[in-house]
């Protein structure tokens, strides 16, 4: 997971393409120290939360002038445009591994989700 801050798709990509579904769910006492007591945590899943909503709140109250900037350095930077479309296409990719997850915990079930739509990873081959 570090090579993705480092390498982007480049260094995530492989595992997210060749990586194995394992639908069956993990039991509490399998889980190592760090996963049982701390990420698993509601105090832990508060905070994520209270992130996300601040990210939001930050993104919602940015001026226009804000965006016509980005734009003008999506243009002119390529930093800036290549990071921009890796984390799209990290986002678009990371959509089978939290569909698993959260099949696993019992939050989503298969009927949600057609049969006939292929998986990132076929899309990818």
């Amino acid at each position: 997971v570090a090579s993705a801050f480092f390498a982007g798709f480049g260094g995530l990509g492989p595992y997210l393409i060749l990586r194995e579904p394992r639908p069956e769910p993990v039991a509490r006492s399998d889980l190592g120290f760090f996963p049982r007591y701390v990420s698993e945590s509601r105090l832990y899943g508060l905070g994520l939360l209270a992130g996300a909503v601040g990210l939001y709140a930050t993104l919602a109250g940015a001026a226009p002038t804000d965006y016509a900037g980005y734009q003008d350095l999506f243009a002119s930077s390529k930093l800036v445009s290549v990071s921009t479309v890796d984390f799209c296409i990290l986002s678009l990719f990371a959509f089978e591994p939290i569909k698993e997850d959260m099949s696993r915990r019992g939050w989503w079930s298969d009927s949600q989700s057609s049969s006939d739509a292929p998986s990132s990873a076929e899309v990818a081959r």
